[in-house]
């Protein structure tokens, strides 16, 4: 069971992160739609893992564009580091992960409509 805090320091999280995404995807990431839709905090506040949803651009499909999130995290970390410097003691640890939820309903909802 998530505590306060750590639902607390997860919507900071998320909203940084989500921001940093809303600015930057123009620049780094050739325009590709890119979604926070759900991070957890761990208990000890350490460790964030972050799942987002990538609609790819054009030039890059889902798995380059996951790779060059991944290969800047720590600028990631850096712009939630000065978005929460006063909010949170400790900035936690970004992990991030492909959420294919939004894939698998769409699946569903394909193989729905051909019955």
């Amino acid at each position: 069971m998530e505590s306060i805090k750590q639902k607390k320091v997860a919507e900071l999280v998320q909203a940084a992160v989500s921001e940093y995404f809303l600015f930057h995807s123009s620049m780094d990431y050739s325009s590709a739609l890119i979604n926070v839709t759900e991070v957890k905090v761990t208990g000890d506040l350490s460790i964030a893992k972050i799942y987002v949803s990538i609609m790819p651009s054009e030039k890059y499909d889902r798995k380059n564009i996951f790779t060059l999130i991944e290969e800047n995290n720590k600028k990631i970390r850096k712009y939630v580091g000065d978005k929460l410097a006063k909010k949170v003691r400790k900035i936690p640890e970004l992990r991030f992960y492909l959420d294919e939820s939004l894939d698998v309903a769409e699946r569903i909802e394909q193989l729905l409509k051909k019955k």
